[in-house]
Parts: structure tokens; C-alpha cells; sequence
């Protein structure tokens, strides 16, 4: 049996218009910089989501792909995992038979980070203010550092990060980061993506020798 794979430390998040063919043609490009991308589609069918996702899966080379809440679609489709929001499946109910290589889990505060049973990594946000999250929601260095310390699984800072911020955010404890508009909103994804690599291997080499 082959083990399953490493949480992600650079995850991308697709943004609503970030759908095939424009997403496959840029994967085997990203796989050189990112580790997986997180695959959303609101207010698209369930047919369409599924031909997409197995669409990117047969690409080679790719990042894992990680599909957002759907377990049946992650494993119709033959993803690598699949990211349930907070106010839904619990990673410990999962069945062993239904359950993708990767469980991801949503959070946004110690409550959710205390009951993350079962889950392969969390994400956290928002770490700085967004166009859909004000300044008054954010968890900034200090609330990062809270969760970090309170999560018995690697965590992955998101929320306005930026490749300057990887430093603090892995100081803080955190394992990686998610980012969503930052890179596969960006005009040129590839050149974004290879910023926020070299800033998280950066990070990792200062955290190895301080």
C-alpha cells in the first residue's frame, strides 16, 4: 500500500473562474512550485465539477488536487483528497473505505482547531483582512500563533498572505499556507506561484538555523 502523501505547504485555491482548459494548461508548470490546489466551483453542477476534476486529474506532471467538501466527487474522480468546510462533515466520521489520501479541514478559531479529530492538515483564516473578511476578523500573527500551538495537526496559514509574510507565518508555527487570489487569480500564476516557493523555502532555511 503506498503511504499517503504529505500535507501540502503551498496550497492554491482556485477562484471561481479559474476552470479547464485555462487551469490545465498551467499544471504541469505549477508543479514545480506548488503542492496542491484546492478545487472550488460554486454555483457549478455536480456533473461538470466531476468531468473538470477528472479532467486535471489524468494531467501529468500536477499538483495534488484536492477537491472542496465533495468526498464523493474526490473519489469518483480519482483526487488526492478533499477539503471539508467547518460546518460540515466531521474528518473522524469519515468511513476508512470513503476516505481520500487527504482530509483537509476549514477553521477559523480554537473551537474548530479543538475538534479537528481526523483531519491530515487545517487551514486557518483569515490571517489578514480580504475583500469578503474585514480587518475586525482577522487572527493576525497573534491568533495564528494560538491556533498553531492548540492544533495536533500541521496548519496552513490563509487569508491575504503575501510571499513577504511567509516568514511570520511559519514563525508563528504554522506548516504552510493556502492562498487563493494571490496566486491563480494573479495575471501570471507560474511567476506568482515560484515567488511564494522561494519565500517559503526561505523561511523553512531560517526556521532550520535559528
Amino acid at each position: 500500500m503506498c503511504a499517503p502523501p504529505m500535507p501540502p505547504r503551498l496550497m492554491a485555491i482556485t477562484p471561481a473562474d479559474s476552470i479547464p482548459p485555462h487551469l490545465a494548461s498551467l499544471l504541469p508548470a505549477l508543479s514545480q512550485w506548488i503542492d496542491a490546489i484546492h478545487l472550488r466551483w460554486p454555483g457549478v453542477t455536480t456533473r461538470q465539477r466531476y468531468e473538470w476534476a477528472r479532467t486535471l486529474a489524468a494531467i501529468a506532471p500536477r499538483p495534488l488536487l484536492i477537491m472542496n467538501d465533495r468526498v464523493d466527487l474526490a473519489l469518483a474522480a480519482g483526487l488526492d483528497g478533499v477539503h471539508l468546510r467547518e460546518d460540515g462533515l466531521a474528518p473522524r466520521d469519515l468511513p476508512p473505505k470513503i476516505r481520500p489520501p487527504l482530509v483537509g479541514v476549514s477553521r477559523h478559531g480554537l473551537e474548530g482547531v479543538l475538534a479537528s479529530e481526523g483531519a491530515d492538515y487545517l487551514t486557518v483564516s483569515p490571517l489578514r483582512p480580504t475583500p469578503s473578511k474585514p480587518a475586525s476578523h482577522v487572527l493576525g500573527e497573534e491568533g495564528l500563533v494560538r491556533l498553531c500551538g492548540a492544533s495536533k495537526v500541521p496548519v496552513l496559514g490563509l487569508g491575504g498572505i503575501e510571499p513577504e509574510d511567509l516568514g511570520w507565518v511559519l514563525g508563528a508555527g504554522a506548516w504552510g499556507v493556502a492562498v487563493l487570489r494571490g496566486i491563480l487569480g494573479a495575471e501570471n500564476p507560474v511567476a506568482r506561484a515560484r515567488s511564494y516557493r522561494e519565500a517559503l523555502t526561505e523561511a523553512l532555511e531560517k526556521g532550520m538555523t535559528s
